[in-house]
């Protein structure tokens, strides 16, 4: 995947606001845009699509829910160029009413791994004052991969993807995009009461 938008460790994603819908682009860490997403207002279920840029001419990669009204369902992630399921991420129902959680799972439906908010003093901060920055680890099979990790910021949104970590590629880069993408779109909306 080196000649590809996910041939790379380091991603930023920028939120856009302001705008009707959210809107993402995704740098990599040469700060060129590998990708653009323009999230729906007022949908049923998320359809999230990512583009190779604003043009929306090449869409290179699709997340869906599968339930209506869900923000506890599972949401899978397409690679449309290729015609492939990449995963899909699963939210950890109860458990996240306190604490961000959610199941990693890889193309066939087998759980590889976890995306777990930071705990400790930083988690009970935020619960109290909710425009505090979130940050959330990533594992495959038990060893920590990435971080995910919000900066913060008066308006819009950014965070950082760091998989520099998994030297030896465990975790698809595909996946890792939707599931900083879904920490964005999903558990904002969680923490805001929009569940």
């Amino acid at each position: 995947m080196g000649n590809t938008p996910w041939g790379d460790s380091y991603f930023t994603i920028k939120q856009k606001v302001l705008t009707v819908g959210n809107k993402y682009y995704i740098y990599n860490s040469r700060e060129n845009l590998v990708g653009f997403v323009k999230q729906k207002m007022f949908r049923l279920k998320e359809d999230i699509r990512m583009y190779s840029d604003e043009s929306k001419q090449y869409e290179v990669l699709t997340i869906i829910q599968r339930g209506i009204v869900d923000t506890w369902g599972v949401f899978e992630v397409y690679d449309p160029v290729r015609n492939e399921m990449v995963g899909s991420f699963r939210r950890k129902a109860w458990r996240s009413i306190f604490k961000g959680e959610w199941h990693i799972a890889d193309a066939h439906g087998n759980m590889i791994g976890m995306v777990k908010e930071e705990g400790g003093a930083g988690l009970i901060l935020r619960k109290i004052f909710r425009f505090l920055p979130l940050k959330f680890h990533l594992e495959i099979q038990g060893r920590e991969v990435g971080l995910i990790t919000q900066k913060f910021k008066i308006i819009g949104s950014q965070w950082w993807l760091d998989l520099r970590g998994d030297q030896r590629w465990i975790l698809d880069r595909r996946l890792a995009i939707a599931g900083a993408i879904l920490m964005d779109a999903v558990e904002e909306m969680q923490r805001k009461g929009h569940s």
